[in-house]
């Protein structure tokens, strides 16, 4: 059985459509379309089209109606201007891709007592699988494997109560694919999104920008090439800790 789940951009909290008393009943938009260039009959390219993700959303089986669509509204509301993560489960497989909000419809109670609405997703990336964790401190390390022949992007989350430094690196075998290195102050959270390109900086709730932080010689962000990795992480002081999370891309 097909399930969804609406994640903030953070993944730290979800709206569960079967939880809020909603059924979806129609889905389309799921698959992955490719955009074929070519040049005096040869191809030189292509790249992949994503259609709009269309969900059709029955609130308030066996509950309140107008509850369950505020319910998905005050949520959608929270995450701000950011985007989501849908989540689609079919048995024990669970993928995800990156979606924006295009548009929620509202109409009027059927007689049976339900909204039925059509909420629409413009999703931004293929299908993935996550790999995360924690990074053990260097020798020790964790084992990476991209299988497709796009680079697959790692993200980390960095604390530490006192001020410190961060080295992380992409190794295969003795080669360094890929290197970072980053400062961080006492009690301070810092996020690497390589696949949004961004560096951020929390304390006490505050978000700034971190990329100064960044040693500029070597890697900004860390993206995994086809084939098998390990990814190793020097903390300093060694109370410090690296979190990491992988996207897999999945083409069905």
């Amino acid at each position: 059985m097909r399930k969804f789940l609406l994640w903030n951009s953070a993944k730290t909290s979800s709206h569960d459509f079967d939880v809020y008393k909603s059924i979806i009943s129609e889905v389309s938009g799921l698959g992955t379309d490719f955009e074929v260039t070519t040049t005096n009959k040869r191809v030189t390219g292509f790249e992949r089209k994503y259609d709009d993700v269309i969900l059709m959303i029955n609130f308030g089986v066996g509950g309140n109606a107008y509850g369950a669509f505020k319910d998905l509204t005050d949520f959608i509301a929270l995450n701000g201007t950011q985007k989501f993560i849908l989540e689609y489960r079919m048995g024990t497989r669970i993928l995800y891709c990156d979606v924006w909000i295009k548009g929620l419809t509202k109409s009027q109670i059927t007689a049976g007592g339900v909204l039925v609405e059509r909420l629409t997703l413009h999703r931004s990336t293929s299908w993935y699988t996550i790999q995360d964790g924690s990074i053990p401190t260097y020798p020790s390390g964790i084992g990476i494997e991209n299988s497709t022949f796009e680079s697959a992007p790692i993200n980390f989350t960095i604390t530490s109560p006192t001020t410190g430094q961060t080295e992380l690196q992409l190794k295969q075998g003795t080669t360094i694919i890929g290197r970072i290195s980053i400062t961080i102050n006492a009690n301070e959270t810092i996020s690497i999104l390589s696949d949004e390109k961004k560096i951020t900086i929390t304390l006490g709730g505050v978000v700034s920008n971190g990329y100064n932080r960044i040693y500029r010689l070597w890697d900004s962000f860390m993206f995994a090439p086809q084939g098998t990795y390990t990814l190793v992480a020097t903390i300093v002081p060694a109370t410090g800790t690296v979190q990491y999370s992988v996207k897999k891309w999945v083409l069905g």
